[in-house]
């Protein structure tokens, strides 16, 4: 997904979803450094192009999918250039592995890469794509790391209430109409896997979301307190 330059209506810039949860959330973070032990330890370099294979192939399969929803050739994403013949036909397994489960649940993509700045909190979002299920909206978003982390959680939940206020300024929501929920869709490697989260069920992880919101905010006065 491109990044987008969120700006509120008085044209100043302000930090998207992902910029908030990832300098002030660091759950992932020993996880990440006891990861990068045991490659070590391993004799692996984690920059080398095998530790990067997975990534670089799930980041192939889920700009495949990309393409299929807007009827491109999927096979012309610029994200399949270099990637060795066994690594696409890994993206390709994981693309029909993502057709299956679209054709078994009837999830239609009704439009992707949705963007805008909420100005309560003065944060901008863009999210990976709203579908509809079973006639009610609802959000997809892709993943292609190795799981799906807690970070994962508080992103959508946070996608799925600022877009809720995006659709209701629209007109394409009630004031009492809501989303679904969350899809997210996760392809790494030759692997399609998905969770589904209620919007009910992430009303912990958007209140996670807003206290990072104001932690992110308190951090400049704070850090100036050290010079």
């Amino acid at each position: 997904m491109a990044t987008h330059p969120y700006k509120n209506v008085a044209g100043y810039r302000v930090p998207g979803v992902t910029t908030v949860i990832g300098g002030n959330l660091g759950w992932s973070k020993d996880a990440l450094m006891a990861w990068a032990n045991r490659e070590g330890l391993a004799g692996r370099n984690i920059r080398d192009r095998e530790s990067k294979s997975a990534a670089e192939t799930g980041t192939a399969a889920h700009a495949m999918i990309e393409a299929l929803t807007h009827d491109r050739d999927v096979w012309a994403v610029p994200e399949l250039t270099g990637l060795t013949p066994a690594e696409r036909d890994q993206a390709r397994q994981a693309l029909e592995s993502f057709v299956r489960w679209q054709k078994q649940t009837g999830l239609v993509i009704a439009a992707t890469e949705v963007f805008g700045v909420n100005e309560e909190l003065q944060t901008g979002f863009c999210i990976d794509a709203l579908a509809v299920a079973d006639g009610r909206l609802t959000l997809a978003d892709y993943k292609s790391g190795k799981a799906i982390y807690a970070e994962a959680i508080i992103q959508v939940a946070a996608y799925v209430e600022l877009t809720e206020v995006l659709l209701r300024e629209g007109g394409w929501l009630g004031p009492d109409d809501c989303l679904d929920g969350a899809h997210i869709l996760r392809v790494a490697g030759g692997n399609f896997t998905h969770i589904f989260r209620t919007r009910e069920s992430l009303r912990e992880a958007w209140d996670v979301f807003k206290c990072l919101r104001t932690l992110h905010q308190a951090r400049k006065g704070i850090e100036s307190l050290t010079k």
